[in-house]
């Protein structure tokens, strides 16, 4: 019986002209060492200042050293490249929302996309099919743009997203970091079908790096890729390869996979904790597996909710019924009405969201049952 292999593919965000060379330099040494490859996600003109702030910034260019080493990095095959944003700096106001260069407008993203791509072509040589939303963030209109610039492949998150089957896109999200990728394998040995696993890197992961957020080490790096190498299921590919293999990564293989965290972001944080969702990009058969767990999970636990607070608000209604009419109902509608408009600003909606909605809801249920009764 042939064995089912684990494509694996590594993403290292944020290259730019102020991430740390010396770091970038070793990393490419690292995986030119055993002879695997990684994608690279450059900024072409990184924002100079605060990344989150909407006030208008100098641009930073990648300058000619760092594209010279990802020339020769290209040529010898150990790093493939991806357009990650143009700027790398927020087009939302964060308060309101997670942050994003990629929203709203098509034109204007369009021509985001345009430059970026431009930019790095001309630099290297090279075209670029593929595309990493800063924050792993973008919308409907990004998708629109990255078609007609004949982009090929969004690599983003599961976190959040969305996909459009009418558009001739393929997608591949990030699913670990380095710290998980050895659960990552475990946990792909279980599935009937062969999965994928995209792990991402970001400079200040690295300690050598110096930063306070610095997680492993080159060297970790290093043990992890000779770990991996060794494995018989386990291969080590580029995204572009993946794309050009028989591989599903259409939209409807994306869709299923974020549904399934969708429903997860709605299960209590302690349900979540004896739930925890696969660290890999699933099949279609298996993510659909899972979802129906999933759903089984909510109607429980909502079903107990909904019943509960029915029974509060009908035993009020029943025992206090002046009080109730006077106070309880209003305000509950009050915050029913909140709980609403919420969960449209937020959509799609999360447990802190759903939990107090359904609450309520069954508060007000109970209230019009013990009326009627």
């Amino acid at each position: 019986m042939s064995i089912l292999k684990i494509a694996v593919v590594f993403r290292y965000d944020d290259y730019s002209g102020v991430s740390p060379t010396q770091v970038e330099e070793q990393i490419i040494h690292v995986f030119r060492e055993q002879g695997v490859s990684c994608v690279f996600g450059v900024i072409p003109c990184v924002c100079s200042g605060n990344q989150f702030s909407l006030t208008a910034q100098p641009e930073i260019p990648v300058p000619l050293g760092k594209i010279e080493l990802l020339k020769t990095a290209i040529q010898d095959g150990v790093v493939e490249i991806a357009l990650h944003g143009y700027t790398h700096q927020t087009v939302v106001r964060t308060d309101l929302r997670s942050p994003s260069e990629f929203a709203g407008d098509i034109l204007f993203q369009r021509e985001r996309l345009f430059r970026g791509k431009k930019f790095l072509q001309d630099a290297l040589g090279i075209s670029i099919h593929l595309f990493i939303p800063p924050w792993n963030a973008y919308d409907a209109n990004t998708l629109h743009a990255l078609g007609e610039l004949n982009f090929s492949c969004l690599a983003a998150g599961l976190h959040s997203g969305l996909s459009l089957p009418d558009i001739n896109l393929l997608y591949l999200p990030n699913t670990c970091g380095l710290t998980n990728i050895k659960q990552a394998i475990s946990q792909a040995r279980a599935y009937e079908q062969p999965v994928v696993i995209q792990v991402m890197l970001h400079p200040y992961e690295f300690q050598e790096s110096k930063n306070k957020l610095a997680v492993y080490s080159l060297a970790d790096l290093q043990d992890t890729l000779a770990w991996l190498v060794t494995q018989p299921d386990v291969y080590i590919t580029s995204l572009q390869a993946l794309c050009d293999s028989k591989t599903p990564l259409g939209a409807d293989r994306y869709e299923q996979n974020l549904k399934l965290h969708r429903i997860h972001a709605l299960l209590h944080p302690a349900l979540r904790r004896y739930c925890r969702l696969p660290l890999v990009y699933l099949s279609q058969m298996d993510a659909k597996k899972i979802e129906i767990k999933l759903l089984m999970g909510l109607l429980w636990f909502y079903g107990i909710v909904l019943l509960s607070m029915s029974g509060a608000g009908f035993a009020l209604a029943f025992y206090l019924p002046g009080f109730v009419s006077f106070m309880f109902i209003p305000v509950s509608l009050g915050v029913l009405l909140v709980l609403l408009l919420r969960a449209w600003r937020l959509w799609p909606i999360k447990y802190r969201t759903l939990f107090p909605l359904l609450a309520v809801f069954g508060f007000l249920g109970g209230c019009l049952i013990a009326s009627i009764v």
